[in-house]
Order: C-alpha cells, then structure tokens, then sequence
C-alpha cells in the first residue's frame, strides 16, 4: 500500500509539471466518457431496465402476420374492417386465449381520445381501451380503487374508467375523493374506479406517448370505432420460452384457418414487450451507441498518443532510474498509475457531464422515444462510467507502457539528441493511432453525411400545399352527441361561418382528413366506364372537403375547377389527384369521364388537382378522390384557416367560435401547418443534429490528432532539417515534407474508413430518405473535406518548419 501511495505522489507531481498536457488529456476523456455515459443513461432508460411490472421478461406484444404473404411485414390485429363484418378485433385474442396453453393470461388494448369536459375547459385526452384482465395480466394494481371487471365489458352496462396519476393531479388537484365520482367522455358520464401509479405510464398503447384515461373495450365500443388498432398483450406461464409459446402460436394459427375460423388468414408474432416499445427507435439508439463508442476510441487514441509523446520525453529519466536499479515492473507500474490518475479525473469531470448531456438530449428528444421521463444519473450509469474509466486508463496507457518495457537502456542513455533513432520509432505508434482516429471520425462524418443530405431532401419535399400562414386543427365531434352525419355537416356549415368573419382569416375550408393529420383516411371501391379494375385498382382514399379547400390549402388546380356550393349534395361531381388520372385514363384527359362510387351513381370528373403528401412526407402518393363534405360527414371535422398574418393570431377567435357552438366541445392538434410539418422532420432532425455533434466532436479530435504526430515529428527532425536547409533544400520542399506526411496518414485513415463506412452506414438505411446507405456523392464529399482538414492540419507545424534557422536547428539537442 505504501509503495502504491508513492506512486501516486510522484504520479501527481509529474502531472503537475505538465499541466496544459494534462488539461488536454483530462478534457478529452471528459468529453469521450461525458459522452458515452449520457448516451447510455437514454439506452439504459429506454431499453435496458426492467419495466416496472412482475416478471417483465414474461409479458410479451402478439402481433398479427399475413400467413398468406410471404415476407408480410408485421402489422397489427387488424387496421381496418370491411362495414359488412361483424367481427370484433378481440375475437381474435379471444380464440388465442381460448386454445393456448403457454399464457396464463391474454388481454388486449387500444388507443383512442376522449374529450373530457367538466370541471374545466374541454381537453382531449389519450385514452386506453383494454380488456378487463388487463391490469392483471401486467401485474399492476391502482394507486386507489380497483381495476375492472368481467362485468363491466358488457355493453349497457355503468360506464367506468381509471384515470392517471398525472391527470388526477393535474385536472383535479389530487382530490383524495376521486373514486366514485363521474367524469364526462364524449358527452358520456364514466365514474372513476380507481386511480393507475405514476410508474404505469411507462406502458402507452400504440400511437400515444401517456395515457391520461382507461376504459373497458367493450364489444359495442368496438363495432363503433372500426379504424382502431387492437393489440394483445399476453403473460408467458413459467418456465414457458418465448419460443415454445410462437412454436405453439403457429400451430393454433394454422388450426384456425384450417377450421375456417383465422381472421383474415392472419398468423401471430410474439414480440418482447420491453423490446417492443423500443421496435420504432431501437436503430436511431444502436446508431447512437456506435458514434459515441468511436468518440470514446478517438479520445483514447489522442490520449495513448499524448502519454507516448510525454514518456518520449522522459526516457532519459526514465533509463536513469532503470540504472539506479528500478525494474522494468516498477516503471510500467509507475507509468499505469499516472494514466490511471488522468482517468480518474477525467472519468469523474466525465460523469459530471454526461448528467447536462444526457439533459440537453432529453430536452431536444422528439416524441416517440418511451421513457425518456426515467433518464437520470442511478447506479447503472455510474458503475458504466466508472467501468469505461478505468478500461480507457487502461487502453491509453498500454501503448506507452508496452514500448517501454521492451526499450534498452544503454541505447536510451547514449542517445545524443532529440533525433536518435529510438525517438523517431515512437512515432509509428503514434501515427498508427492517428490513422485509426481518422477513420473512426470517417465513419461518423459518412454517418452524419448521409443523415444531412436526406434531411435536406425530406425539407426539400413538395407536400403538394402552401403551409404559409395556413393554420390547422381537428375538432373530432363525440358519436353518441353527433350521431347523424346531416348533424356533423350542419356542424361544419355554422363553424365555417362564423370563422369566414373573423379579422385576418382569408379563407377557410373543412376536410375529413387534413394533410399528415394522424386521423384516418376513409377509402372505397370504384368503378369507372369500359374498363374492369382489379381489387387493388379499385381501392382508393376518399377525402370528403368543402367548398373552397384547394384555394385554402393551396393545392394546385391541375384541370377543371374545384367545388362549389351548387356541387354539395348532389352526389354528382368528384374531384381526382394526378395520381388517380394517370392510374384511371393514362394518356387521356381525364375531364367529364364517369366515377362509381361503392356502386353508387356515376358522377362526372369536374377537376384534378395537384398530388398532396397526405399521410407522409417520404412516402409516395396514392390515388385519392375528393367528394363534397356534405355527402360524406364524419366526426372527424379538420378545419384549414388562411390567414393574412400570422396564423398563431386567429387561435383564439377560433376556439371561441368552437365553445360557441358547443361549450363541451374540445379542439385537438392546434398548429400552423409549418409547425406540422416542422414536427413531422423532427426525428430525423434530431438524429441529425445528435450524429452530426458527435461526428463534429470526432473531427476536431482528429485535426488535433494529426496536428500533434506532424508537429512531433518536426520537433524530432528538426535537425535533419536544419541539415537539409543548410544544403540548399528550398522552404517549399521542406513544406511539402512535412505536409506529405500528414496527407499520407489522412490517406490511410481515409482508406480505412471508407472500408469501415460501407459495412457500418447499412444501418442507417431505414432512417435515410431519398439517398442509399452508399450515397456516392457523400462518400465522395466527406473524404475530400476529410482530407482538406488533415492537410491544414499539417500545414502549421509544416510551416514552422520551413521558418526554422538552419544554424539554430544544427545546435539542436
């Protein structure tokens, strides 16, 4: 003990003669380890802790697959339902439930919204619609009151409903005397049973972030909402595998559909439902884990290359006291503990950081990342920063230590200056960690590259509308108070009204479905004159609008006219995009043809207009027809507002002229359609922005990579240069030595990249739009700015060289 407590001493007290070295080194393994323990508090948050149920592992996510598609991709239970069938999602899971023997327990959910009104202004809520054993089946019991039962699944029955702690604190203050009391959804009385822990909102059914309220999905409430999405969640027996129970899974499937009874030929894949939640982010997660697992290599090389150069520089010393009989064991031992004292302090300053970090990524994370509210410093990040620690102390010093235990003493003692050829055989080590530091920061910069130049191609995407100064909201009317679709058009009629008149609107319009709405789009079967489509043909998304929509939203008028009030209500005009005419008449002019509509009288094209990106930026268009509000009226009541000014100004007025109308009535999704579609970018954006601060981080480590081997190597041959300059070697050469050397390494590093990088970026593939994983113009650009950046790099230590007195570098020692 005491001979370590010694070496510590001595390690401080040569730390301290250096100090702008180790102020270098302490900053770097503070940036690499603040980097990699901030990125592992999101992955440990959002992928590696247990969710907070009994026995996580055992609950797993039953997915639905087309067993009559090979290499279907996994989909829900089901989407959408012909209007014909009668069948309910959950009979489904009710047939699973029935003949499986690997769960003990099998309950579905869904997600849908509820306008709360009562007790405050009207809100839409997110809402959870689950079966009654589903509480059960996580393993979770309310904070107060009780689940619910068998009982109240059937329809005519009270209507029940827990809410969440959030929403409890939140609109009711806490009210110790929740439970019991009525709640209004919809317009529909529901009395609190209980109230779910705050740890519950880890769970979120599809589509939502928190879940504010939980109902019972009930079969009636099912044959009303046929766009949801059901999902079953089942909880594995004991000793059960997940792959027994999808072996067993597969065998009922094919047993069903064999009976005649499988729902649309659909088999089922069981998912983890830890890994399950993460399914959407897990690659952006990995792709984070990889950038910053390279900004913690490069920061271990700069600092191996660092203390190589710093011992370089102490050899004599350390050859004297390898003379004064210290062993080899002794020095290697002496050398571990100083790197070890700059891992400790930069690991704890590493540590610090990673907490404002991990904040900053926290706070700028798009939604879609599940539980990011549970990122914080616990023991699993310390443990994992300390751990990190102490391997990069070890890493770093490796290098140095290695070359020294095998140098030879008398060599080191007859040196006669800074030249001597064991000095210039520590640079290959130094330079070979250059070489491998450039190509780390390579495959980042591609990383980052390809991220950038599909970013810059998703904001470049024509949605088909001008967003300017248009402002956007849904106003989703309760069935059971707008019941008859006469209502929700009347509805609409008075809310466009009023809204014509207030200050600054310079039209407006009303459309079931708004572009990149998160509502759902209705489709349906047509027919057109002399030509027999096939089933796929004839399936097409029915957008039901009034009069003045197009001029609204600005969606271009390719032929014919729009919608007037004299077409609305007489079922005999429909309005095509370009998408659907080149499908329909290909090469034809598609004016006064004839459209059946769910066999319904023809009606006459009287306009095509320009394809909108409806449901998402990168994707394709598909083939839309438009038809009169008033002849196709839904709940869902999407209002556009043109504005002279900015739309932010119109917000008020409009919700007035909606509690007017109908004070219970609640107005979701409130945006200009800038911010929408701001919103829409925003994930890549922030993978974006997350790759390219790393992969910026890596470059300038790079840069100082490269600028201290060239400047090392001056600083070792500067009496060769001297020698070369008092010869007649003109300042231009020696200059291009030096840099030659520096091209040489960004040469090597830049090779080895782009071998890294193409095996690497295959991950990004599912997150790039418009670019391939081996876009050749950013593996042509980032090499060339590569390279430029190491040349600069080079060209300062070069040109002092070039400035140097060759009498003075001949005295050189």
């Amino acid at each position: 003990m005491a001979v370590f407590l010694d070496d510590l001493r001595f390690g401080m007290r040569m730390l301290r003669k250096t100090p702008g070295l180790t102020a270098a080194a302490v900053a770097t393994l503070a940036l690499g380890i603040g980097a990699t323990s901030a990125v592992f508090s999101i992955v440990n948050a959002a992928m590696l802790r247990p969710l907070p149920y009994p026995d996580p592992q055992r609950l797993v996510v039953m997915w639905g697959t087309d067993n009559r598609q090979v290499g279907s991709s996994v989909a829900p239970i089901a989407n959408k339902l012909p209007r014909n069938r009668t069948m309910t999602r959950s009979d489904v899971a009710e047939r699973w439930r029935a003949v499986s023997r690997s769960f003990d327990r099998i309950a579905w959910y869904s997600g849908w919204k509820f306008s709360l009104t009562g007790g405050g202004d009207p809100e839409r809520v997110n809402s959870g619609l689950v079966s009654a054993e589903f509480f059960e089946c996580l393993g979770v019991s309310p904070l107060m009151g009780r689940g619910f039962q068998s009982s109240e699944m059937t329809p005519g029955t009270d209507q029940v409903a827990l809410i969440s702690s959030g929403l409890w604190r939140r609109r009711f203050g806490g009210d110790p005397q929740i439970v019991g009391k009525s709640i209004v959804l919809d317009g529909i009385p529901y009395r609190v049973i209980g109230v779910m822990p705050e740890s519950f909102e880890a769970f979120v059914p599809y589509m939502f972030a928190k879940v504010d309220v939980w109902a019972p999905i009930s079969r009636e409430f099912q044959g009303k909402r046929l766009w949801s999405v059901v999902t079953a969640v089942g909880r594995l027996k004991r000793g059960v595998t997940l792959p027994q129970a999808q072996a067993e899974m597969d065998a009922v499937s094919k047993r069903l559909e064999a009976e005649g009874r499988a729902f649309l030929g659909r088999g089922v894949n069981l998912v983890r439902l830890d890994r399950d939640m993460v399914s959407g982010v897990r690659g952006a997660l990995l792709m984070l884990c990889g950038a910053v697992g390279c900004i913690l290599l490069i920061s271990c090389a700069n600092l191996a290359g660092l203390m190589l150069a710093r011992t370089t520089a102490r050899r004599k010393e350390i050859a004297v006291r390898t003379v004064l009989g210290a062993g080899r064991w002794r020095l290697v031992r002496q050398l571990m503990t100083e790197c070890m004292l700059l891992a400790a302090t930069g690991g704890a300053l590493g540590l610090a950081l990673s907490v404002w970090i991990a904040r900053a990524i926290v706070l700028l994370h798009p939604a879609g990342i599940p539980r990011m509210d549970e990122v914080r410093p616990d023991a699993a990040v310390f443990l994992f920063g300390l751990t990190i620690s102490v391997l990069s102390g070890v890493l770093f010093a490796l290098i140095p230590a290695l070359q020294f235990s095998r140098g030879n003493v008398n060599e080191v003692i007859k040196e006669g200056g800074a030249h001597g050829g064991r000095a210039n055989r520590m640079l290959a080590p130094r330079s070979l960690l250059v070489v491998a530091e450039i190509g780390l920061a390579m495959v980042l910069l591609i990383g980052a590259g390809l991220l950038l130049h599909s970013f810059a191609l998703l904001k470049a995407v024509d949605p088909g509308f001008q967003p300017e100064k248009l402002l956007t909201m849904t106003i989703p009317l309760p069935s059971e108070v707008y019941r008859e679709g006469p209502q929700q058009a009347e509805f609409a009629s008075q809310l466009l009204e009023r809204v014509f008149v207030v200050p600054g609107v310079q039209s407006a319009a009303v459309s079931n479905s708004l572009p990149l709405a998160s509502n759902f789009l209705m489709s349906a079967d047509i027919e057109i004159e002399g030509r027999q489509l096939s089933a796929a043909e004839s399936s097409v998304g029915v957008r039901a609008v009034t009069a003045g929509y197009f001029r609204t939203m600005g969606i271009a008028v390719a032929r014919g006219r729009e919608f007037n009030e004299t077409d609305e209500g007489r079922k005999d005009a429909v309005i095509l995009n370009q998408t659907t005419a080149r499908h329909l008449w290909p090469g034809e002019n598609p004016m006064g043809r004839q459209i059946s509509i769910e066999k319904e009288k023809p009606r006459t094209v009287i306009g095509v207009v320009a394809d909108v990106k409806n449901l998402r930026l990168d994707a394709g268009t598909g083939t839309e027809i438009y038809v009169p509000f008033v002849e196709e009226p839904t709940i869902y009541v999407g209002l556009a507002v043109r504005t002279v000014g900015d739309p932010g100004s119109a917000v008020a007025a409009v919700r007035s002229i909606v509690r007017g109308l109908d004070r219970n009535q609640a107005v979701d999704n409130v945006a200009s359609m800038r911010e929408v579609l701001d919103e829409y970018v925003e994930r890549p954006r922030f993978n974006m922005v997350l790759l390219g601060s790393f992969a910026a981080l890596a470059l300038v480590l790079a840069m100082v990579g490269v600028y201290g081997v060239v400047a090392y190597s001056v600083s070792q041959r500067t009496h060769e240069i001297g020698i070369r300059m008092a010869l007649g070697a003109e300042k231009g050469k020696v200059l291009r030595m030096i840099v030659g050397h520096g091209a040489t390494l960004a040469a090597a590093g830049i090779a080895l990249g782009l071998a890294g990088s193409y095996a690497a970026t295959r991950v990004l593939g599912s997150m790039l739009y418009g670019v391939t994983a081996h876009d050749a113009a950013t593996f042509t650009a980032v090499p060339v700015m590569l390279l430029a950046v190491c040349l600069a790099a080079s060209y300062f230590p070069a040109r002092r060289a070039a400035r140097v007195d060759p009498m003075v570098a001949l005295r050189h020692d």
